[in-house]
């Protein structure tokens, strides 16, 4: 129970990582590194961003929206959004919205439910699933969490489809 509290209280204080002011730019539909886009996000935090730049070069923006933490991402190279700033020591935090993006070995943005609760048995790892459904103007959305192995995934199901994921890395 003593997790469970901690692990939503950080997903609370990381939410707003997670929020794309209006101004900011989309990620695009396709990397020009496809290489880069298989990396998992669990390769990707505890590194710094000296080490993210050596992955992925030095052409990235950051962006520091009004209210919500900052963070940076490299256009074109990498699908993922590294939250935090480009001087921190090391990245704990990332968000992925972009389809075909790795989350874990045969799971990524895109994938259906029904592909994810496959790979929930044969894993290790604690998933959940959606416990509710929400529905917003005819499109049906909830969701799923995956546990373990010092990593923390929030899924976002928008229907019966990873829409998008945020990853972070347990610390303690």
């Amino acid at each position: 129970m003593k997790k469970l509290i901690c692990l939503l209280l950080l997903l609370f204080l990381l939410v707003g990582c997670g929020a794309v002011p209006e101004n900011a730019p989309q990620t695009t539909a396709a990397t020009s590194n496809t290489q880069n886009k298989d990396l998992l996000p669990e390769a990707l935090l505890g590194k710094s961003p000296r080490e993210l730049m050596a992955l992925f070069g030095n052409d990235y923006r950051e962006v520091v929206p009004e209210g919500d933490p900052p963070y940076f991402y490299f256009e074109g190279a990498s699908p993922y959004q590294f939250c935090g700033s480009i001087e921190d020591e090391a990245i704990f935090y990332l968000k992925g919205q972009e389809a075909g993006s790795s989350i874990l070995p045969g799971l990524t943005v895109g994938s259906t439910v029904e592909a994810l609760e496959a790979w929930a048995e044969n894993t290790d790892r604690i998933y959940t699933p959606a416990d509710s459904w929400y529905e917003t103007a005819g499109v049906e959305y909830g969701w799923a969490f995956i546990t373990g192995s010092g990593y923390n995934y929030s899924l976002y199901i928008k229907d019966r489809v990873i829409f998008s994921f945020e990853c972070w890395m347990e610390t303690e």
